[in-house]
C-alpha cells in the first residue's frame, strides 16, 4: 500500500477517529488506527461499542490496508512537518512515513483482524443540524446514570415526533428534559442510546451549521456528517415511565436571574466541595429574598438574592453539582424555579414555553 495525503487534515481525522480506539484493551488490535487505501482513504477505529470512520482525499499509488497503534501514529503525524505526509506499507505490514526531512519505519497489524463495521441501508433517517443535536445532548447528558446498576439510567431517551425532538435522562437523583424542533415528518418513534456513546458522538462534531444525518436500522444507529460516519448499537429494553414523576402543580414559583443564582451557588460550593459533596446547598426562601447557604466542618456561607414579590417561606437543601448542572444547561437569563415543600422536587422551568424541564430531588436537613 503507498498513498500521501495533507498533513494537517490526516492529523484533524485521527484526532477525531481516535475516540474510538479502546487504549487500555488487553486487544492490540482495538488500540489500532485502521487505514485503508482504495478510490479514498479510510481512516477508522473501533472499540467494539462505536465506531468511528472519516473519509481523506489522498494520492493512492498502490491500495491495501494496514493497522498502526493509534497513539504512535497521532504522535508521528503531530511532530511531522507541515505539506504531504507519504506512507509506504510493505507485506509485512512495515509502514515506512516520511516527508521531505523525517522518515519513520515503524511495525503494524494485520487488517484482517480488525472488527469489521457493517453500514446500515437506513430503515428510516432523521436530519437535523449538529448544534440542535449537540445543545440537546449536552443539556440532558450529564444526569444519566454513570453506574451500570440499572443500564436503562445510563441511557438518552429520544422520542421524535412529527416536529419534535425530546430527550429524556434520569438518574435517580433528577429528571432533564429538552425539547427541539425539527423539521416535520410523517412518522414518530424512539430509541435508546447510552448517555457516554451519544456524548462521544458530541465530541467528534464539528461544524454547528452543517447537517447531520441519524440513519437507524434494527439496533444499529449511523450519524453521518461531513466526511464521518459514526455507528454504534442502540440500547434495549424498556426505559422507565418518567411521565410518573412529572409534578404537574407546584405550590409556588420564584424568577430568578439565572446567572447570579449560578455564580452564587459556585461560591458555596467552596466549602462544600472542600468538605463532603454530600452536604447540601440550602434555598431559605423568606418573602422576597432567597438566602443560599451552606454548612461544612471547614466553614459557613450565606449570600442573598433578591426574587421580587413573594410572600412565601421555604428551607429546601439540594445537591449543589445537580442544581449547578441544570442552570449551566440552560441560556435563558432568567428561569422559575417552581416549589412545594422541603420533601417535593426543585423544578426548574423557563419563563415562556416548555424548552426544558429540570427536576432535582431534595436532600434532608439536619
Amino acid at each position: 500500500m503507498k498513498f500521501s495525503c495533507n498533513r494537517n487534515e490526516l492529523l484533524n481525522a485521527l484526532n477525531n477517529v481516535s475516540k474510538a480506539t479502546n487504549t487500555s484493551s488487553t486487544i492490540e488490535i482495538l488500540k489500532g488506527i485502521y487505514i485503508e487505501a482504495d478510490d479514498k482513504l479510510y481512516i477508522r477505529a473501533n472499540n467494539m461499542e462505536i465506531s468511528i470512520e472519516c473519509v481523506l482525499d489522498a494520492e493512492i499509488e498502490e491500495r491495501g490496508e494496514t493497522v498502526i497503534d493509534a497513539r504512535m501514529l497521532s504522535d508521528i503525524i503531530r511532530k511531522s512537518e507541515e505539506g504531504i505526509i507519504n506512507f509506504d506499507i510493505n507485506a509485512k505490514n512495515e509502514a515506512f512515513i516520511y516527508t521531505n526531512k523525517n522518515k519513520f519505519n515503524i511495525s503494524g497489524l494485520d487488517a484482517s483482524t480488525f472488527p469489521k463495521t457493517n453500514y446500515i441501508s437506513a430503515e428510516k433517517e432523521l436530519k437535523l443540524k449538529i448544534k440542535d443535536f449537540k445543545d440537546i445532548v449536552q443539556d440532558t447528558v450529564f444526569s444519566t446514570a454513570q453506574d451500570e446498576s440499572r443500564p436503562i439510567l445510563t441511557a438518552l431517551k429520544f422520542e421524535i415526533s412529527k416536529n419534535e425532538m425530546k430527550v429524556v435522562s434520569v438518574d435517580g437523583y433528577r429528571l432533564s428534559i429538552r425539547k427541539q424542533i425539527i423539521k416535520e415528518r410523517e412518522d414518530e418513534f424512539e430509541f435508546l442510546i447510552k448517555g457516554r456513546i451519544a456524548n462521544e458522538v458530541v465530541k467528534t462534531l464539528t461544524d454547528d451549521e452543517k447537517d447531520l444525518i441519524i440513519s437507524f436500522n434494527g439496533n444499529t444507529v449511523v450519524f453521518e456528517f461531513e466526511n464521518y460516519k459514526v455507528t454504534t448499537s442502540l440500547m434495549g429494553g424498556e426505559y422507565i415511565n418518567y411521565d410518573q414523576f412529572i409534578s404537574r402543580k407546584s405550590k409556588f414559583c420564584v424568577n430568578v436571574d439565572r446567572r447570579l443564582l449560578t455564580q452564587t451557588i459556585e461560591r458555596a460550593s467552596i466549602l462544600i466541595n472542600l468538605d463532603d459533596l454530600r452536604t447540601p446547598v440550602i434555598f431559605d426562601i423568606d418573602g422576597p429574598v432567597l438566602s443560599v447557604k451552606c454548612f461544612t466542618k471547614i466553614g459557613e456561607f450565606n449570600e442573598e438574592i433578591e426574587i421580587g414579590n413573594s410572600n412565601e417561606m421555604l428551607k429546601i437543601g439540594l445537591g449543589s453539582k445537580y442544581i449547578l448542572e441544570a442552570l449551566k444547561a440552560v441560556e435563558d437569563d432568567n428561569v422559575f424555579l417552581n416549589f412545594t415543600d422541603e420533601k417535593s422536587p426543585c423544578i426548574l422551568t423557563p419563563i415562556e414555553g416548555d424548552k426544558f424541564y429540570y427536576m432535582v430531588l431534595p436532600k434532608t436537613l439536619n
